[in-house]
């Protein structure tokens, strides 16, 4: 499932390689991709406009264009955006085809459906898409580990699915918190206004360290995701309890187990993380 670092890989690869190009023309193959406007506008207002910026605002990809509209990208769990040389033919599970001004053509292939396009005036980006409800990203330089140990003050619950909020931080998900609490020795089901000082220092550490990293690593392939050229992202070379239950623990002598939080896979050592 693409997380942060894999939406902000496709957002930098986005600015490298696409950008000043214009849309020449629009295949919509699913108009369900679509969620705004009717499908017929969609496609007429993307016609001719240039790629003219690209961001990343929690998990979504947001492509500015010269008319002054957004193209936002939601690529939920087996979601892509792939660039494909000129000529070549849709593949099974493509969406959304925009043919670009060089013979190229940018393609949102999605093997499950959950994939969402969205085309909104820059100046409703805030109020359609709720952004001032996030939490703040992980990433950011505002965010300090005193912004963090205050909102887990006013937090009670768990700490794993609290962590997947987007309320609560923007753009963390499941592969990136059982990492980043294995890392700070933090049960996924301790009580998140439980931690103390030194367990939210840990904590604001750990997540700071595998999100960073898996965008430095080009994020995380476990199944489906790739880059903007088709390539897999290496954070899985990284992973220490993520998909690894029955195995050895990175860190002692326990074994990776997987419990069930919230409705999502949560793994973690007992041994590490009491």
């Amino acid at each position: 499932m693409p997380e942060l670092p894999e939406v902000e890989t496709i957002k930098n690869d986005v600015r490298r390689y696409l950008l000043g190009r214009r849309i020449e023309a629009v295949d919509l193959l699913d108009p369900a991709l679509v969620r705004r406007p009717q499908p017929e506008e969609f496609v007429a207002r993307l016609v001719g406009t240039s790629l003219a910026s690209a961001d990343r605002v929690g998990k979504y990809l947001i492509i500015g264009l010269g008319s002054g509209d957004s193209l936002v990208l939601q690529l939920a769990i087996t979601g892509q955006l792939l660039l494909a040389k000129p000529g070549a033919k849709p593949v099974k599970n493509d969406k959304l085809v925009l043919s670009l001004d060089d013979g190229k053509q940018v393609r949102m292939n999605d093997a499950n459906g959950y994939a969402k396009a969205q085309l909104l005036p820059k100046s409703d980006l805030t109020s359609s898409l709720g952004l001032d409800k996030l939490g703040p990203d992980p990433t950011a330089a505002d965010f300090t580990p005193t912004v963090l140990q205050s909102a887990l003050r006013r937090r009670r619950g768990k700490i794993k699915p609290l962590l997947l909020d987007q309320h609560f931080l923007a753009g963390l998900g499941n592969i990136y918190a059982d990492e980043a609490l294995f890392r700070a020795g933090i049960h996924p089901a301790r009580e998140a206004n439980t931690l103390g000082p030194a367990e939210q220092e840990r904590l604001y550490a750990a997540i700071r360290e595998v999100l960073l990293t898996g965008i430095a690593k080009r994020g995380t392939t476990i199944a489906t995701y790739r880059d903007l050229l088709g390539r897999k992202g290496h954070y899985q070379e990284e992973l220490k309890v993520f998909r690894r239950t029955g195995k050895p623990c990175a860190g002692c002598a326990g074994v990776v187990e997987m419990i069930r939080m919230g409705g999502r896979d949560t793994h973690y050592c007992p041994a590490c993380q009491k």
